[in-house]
């Protein structure tokens, strides 16, 4: 048998010459250039068989032959398909063997194509599927490989005949969701491009991938992309998934598990293995797994039942305790825009509980707001007058405003609460400027009302309002104001500070915008 000899074998162990040398640019994107000329010194040989295609992986020149074995009809399918696999295999810094696979494949008439991918399919599958289990288990050059296969695949899955594109889709998932979070930025194409690319079918293989023993980050971005890319079935599964996970890291077995791992992990670096500092340890990766994990993916799902139902359980428990606050926080943020009327009065008592943490009652207040409710309105009033917390107060002042709308504006400067032992920050103040300005309608007719009210706050409000959205009409009655000696009341004035003060840098405000320049 005559072989080609035209090939520079490379030291065993050495690499390829770097894509920067001439001999090798000459290759670089083989299927282009030297696809003719080695077509001719192919077709001098007698035979040409695996054997060969092994070799000319290490080659210089052997790349550019197996692109031309890879094209030529000349010879049988189960070689061209080896030829195909073996650009994959290609380790090389100085040519990439997925990219020239592509290039390789585009150049083909349609049909031609397709029947080379229906015999690379089966291979790149074989690929993959062998890394259906953890990188632990699978050696540093086949993990390598998987990842070239991987990116081979995403490349071509869209030009696979149908009869074999859902073979091919699996065999990705499945190696994903064998190591999602070592595997989802391996490669040259992330997870997310991969899902984008599959589409929804593979989202429902991806709820597989989601497992109790996943870094936190690495369940919620799998969670996330479920909710982005799958169908509501995909949705709903990884719903009932994240419920089950949660009772699952919460159990004692599952402690057990991390007490199991946590003590392996210390005992290799030679730390104190005593069962406190152990039971310790395992208890803070239980509560992260748990509230960062589990109850963090939530939030992509948090329209679906049944994590809805369980967040709300969670969020309004009557438990107690530093891990329940955290659990209840999570919760909280997780049912952004999920929750109902009904929910009014549990978000009110946590939002007016003293004994909870400032977040939990921020949160509690967050919710409110996302309901926009007339019911929610009236509920709030109340606190607005009586509240001896300035926080409760201006959180439960603002959320009416903005839920009540223009309408609400009367009953808003009606209920702000006045008194010797009332006070108000100029920040508080400056936030009911804020949410006014927001109205639409604009509420300007009834702030000029409260140019002269009583309450040194409501004429420091409108003041401040029509310094911003005042026209040439109110100046005069801004102006009125410049003599008024009453002080403000509350943390953090200048003392020295008057109404009279805040009126004259209204009138210089409202001048400096509606003056005509001068030419």
């Amino acid at each position: 048998m005559v072989k080609v000899s035209t090939s520079t074998p490379l030291a065993a162990g050495a690499r390829a010459p770097l894509a920067g040398h001439a001999h090798a640019t000459r290759y670089r994107g083989a299927s282009a250039g030297l696809l003719l000329p080695l077509l001719a010194v192919l077709s001098g040989a007698c035979a040409i068989n695996e054997r060969d295609i092994e070799t000319w992986k290490g080659t210089v020149k052997g790349p550019g032959k197996i692109v031309a074995v890879l094209q030529s009809e000349r010879y049988a399918l189960p070689l061209r398909s080896q030829a195909a696999l073996a650009l994959v295999e290609v380790d090389r810094s100085d040519i990439d063997g997925v990219v020239e696979l592509n290039h390789a494949l585009q150049t083909l008439p349609e049909a031609r194509r397709s029947v080379v991918l229906g015999a690379l399919v089966p291979r790149l599958v074989e690929v993959l599927r062998a890394g259906h289990k953890p990188d632990e288990e699978v050696s540093a050059v086949d993990r390598a490989l998987q990842v070239r296969a991987k990116d081979a695949a995403y490349m071509l899955v869209n030009e696979t005949p149908a009869a074999d594109r859902a073979v091919l889709v699996e065999a990705m998932t499945g190696w994903y969701a064998a190591d999602f979070d070592r595997r989802a930025l391996a490669g040259n194409h992330s997870v997310e491009q991969v899902m984008r690319r599959l589409g929804p079918e593979s989202a429902m293989d991806f709820v597989e991938a989601m497992r109790s023993d996943m870094p936190a980050a690495a369940l919620v971005k799998a969670t996330q992309l479920i909710a982005e890319v799958g169908n509501e079935d995909a949705r709903k599964k990884a719903a009932t998934k994240l419920v089950a996970l949660f009772k699952e890291m919460s159990s004692e077995a599952y402690m057990k598990r991390l007490e199991g791992r946590v003590k392996e992990q210390v005992e290799r670096t030679g730390g104190d293995t005593s069962e406190a500092r152990i039971k310790s340890i395992a208890k803070l990766n239980q509560v992260a797994f748990v509230i960062d994990g589990a109850l963090g993916a939530m939030k992509h799902v948090s329209s679906h039942e049944p994590v809805r139902s369980f967040l709300k359980e969670l969020a309004f428990s009557d438990a107690t305790g530093d891990e329940a606050q955290e659990m209840r926080k999570q919760a909280l943020a997780s049912l952004a825009n999920q929750l109902t009327e009904s929910s009014v009065e549990p978000l009110l008592a946590l939002a007016t509980n003293e004994a909870q943490p400032s977040a939990v009652r921020d949160l509690a207040f967050d919710r409110l707001a996302d309901l926009r409710s007339l019911q929610a309105v009236e509920a709030l009033w109340p606190l607005v007058e009586s509240a001896s917390d300035n926080r409760v107060r201006w959180r439960a002042a603002e959320i009416a405003l903005a839920s009540g709308g223009t309408k609400g504006v009367p009953t808003f400067f009606d209920k702000l609460p006045d008194g010797p032992s009332v006070g108000y920050t100029e920040d508080e103040l400056e936030m009911y400027v804020t949410r006014l300005v927001q109205l639409s309608p604009s509420p300007k007719s009834e702030v000029i009302k409260q140019l002269r009210s009583p309450k040194w706050f409501n004429r420091v409000i409108a003041l401040r309002f029509l310094a911003r959205e005042g026209s040439k009409e109110q100046l005069a009655a801004v102006e009125r104001l410049t003599n008024d000696a009453a002080k403000p009341r509350g943390d953090y004035w200048d003392p020295e500070l008057t109404v009279g003060k805040i009126a004259k840098g209204a009138v210089a405000e409202l001048k400096s915008r509606t003056e005509e320049p001068k030419s």
